[in-house]
């Protein structure tokens, strides 16, 4: 509103020079007539330019409260991801995932691939996890999370998990989730 007053008043003035102008200018006997179209044209300018100023504050004011919105909604995205981590469904397959971190040094990468190929729940497990992460991947690739706050919370648990199955993940996903899966922990790996 102070910009509105601000221009108001400098409008009003540059109005005033106008029509003492036009007063000066104009043939003897039409100096009123004169003035009093250059106030009114002056006046009628005045509202155009409130109203296109008025315009711009609206916009710029909108524009603030659209940012605030998209922050706020990743946010609110970031801490979806926390809480779907932590959903019954994939909490219950990530025990197949331990289970196999307890071992995974013991055993070579054929003997795990000939588990997780005999074990339905461990592959189970796997694809549901690993499906979790591809989501994680394109949340951030897509501008749709907080990046920090994901990275801080699951950074070095995907890392890890990454790390133990990259050879399940190089033979059975497919190439689009092998590529993000891959581009997640490059991003995360430092």
């Amino acid at each position: 509103m102070p910009k509105i007053k601000i221009i108001s008043f400098l409008w009003l003035a540059l109005g005033l020079f106008a029509s003492i102008s036009a007063y000066k200018s104009a043939v003897a006997g039409n100096e009123i007539v004169e003035t009093i179209k250059m106030a009114l044209l002056m006046l009628g300018g005045l509202g155009v330019v409130i109203a296109i100023v008025y315009q711009a504050e609206s916009l710029v004011e909108n524009s603030k409260q659209i940012n605030s919105k998209i922050n706020f909604d990743k946010v609110e995205n970031s801490f979806q991801l926390l809480k779907d981590w932590d959903n019954p469904s994939l909490l219950e397959a990530r025990k197949f995932t331990r289970n196999i971190k307890k071992k995974r040094e013991q055993i070579s990468n054929e003997e795990l691939l000939a588990e997780i190929e005999n074990t339905n729940e461990l592959e189970h497990s796997l694809v549901m996890t690993f499906n979790f992460w591809e989501q994680v991947y394109l949340s951030i690739s897509n501008e749709r999370v907080e990046k920090i706050v994901v990275q801080k919370a699951f950074s070095s648990v995907y890392c890890d998990m990454y790390k133990r199955f990259e050879v399940w993940i190089e033979k059975s996903c497919s190439t689009d989730t092998k590529l993000a899966l891959k581009s997640l922990h490059e991003m995360w790996k430092s």
